[in-house]
């Protein structure tokens, strides 16, 4: 049995290049993680989250109901 795609893979973003991960909406970007989140403070929609992607934590920012931009969190 393989493992779970990270959040990047599953949801066809690139990580490495955030201007290219514009779109999804919170709701989309949540159900395609399937793993914990942290809300920042702010509407849904128009907030940060950070999904802990399969101990691979990502940060969201959504703008208008859409992300504009995924950024990976750097171990502290």
């Amino acid at each position: 049995m393989s493992a779970a795609p990270s959040f990047c893979q599953t949801v066809s973003l690139d990580c490495e290049y955030p201007s290219k991960n514009y779109g999804m909406n919170e709701l989309q970007a949540s159900l395609a993680v399937g793993t914990s989140a942290n809300a920042g403070s702010g509407e849904i929609g128009s907030r940060t989250m950070e999904y802990s992607n399969n101990s691979k934590p990502v940060t969201v920012t959504f703008e208008n109901n859409k992300a504009v931009s995924v950024t990976p969190v750097k171990a502290q």
